[in-house]
């Protein structure tokens, strides 16, 4: 699983592209992309996710978005009805773990 926080645009597409990129040529098959912190997300970071999704895809993998917030979730949506890739959006993370048949990894217990 990925969180973006912030801004997805010209300026930090870059960055994610150095981390999903390689992805498709390791073990790694299946990618959920947390969103929920995303405040915007322009054409180009949407273009990097749907690049990462068609070559796991090659590779019988996927890459999934979960609890996106109303404009990237709009821009998604967009996207796939004007023939782009079929993106799937779960409303959460949880969501999108159910799915995949993972359960979310217990967090460490904290005592002061």
């Amino acid at each position: 699983m990925i969180t973006l926080t912030g801004e997805l645009d010209a300026t930090t597409t870059r960055m994610l592209a150095a981390l999903l990129d390689p992805l498709p040529q390791t073990p790694v098959r299946h990618v959920i992309v947390a969103a929920q912190e995303l405040c915007f997300c322009d054409l180009r970071g949407l273009h990097q996710l749907a690049l990462t999704h068609r070559a796991l895809q090659a590779v019988n993998g996927h890459l999934a978005i979960a609890a996106a917030p109303p404009a990237p979730r709009r821009l998604i949506a967009l996207m796939i009805g004007h023939g782009g890739p079929a993106l799937t959006l779960y409303a959460s993370v949880a969501a999108a773990l159910s799915a995949a048949g993972t359960a979310p990894a217990p967090l460490p217990e904290h005592r002061p």
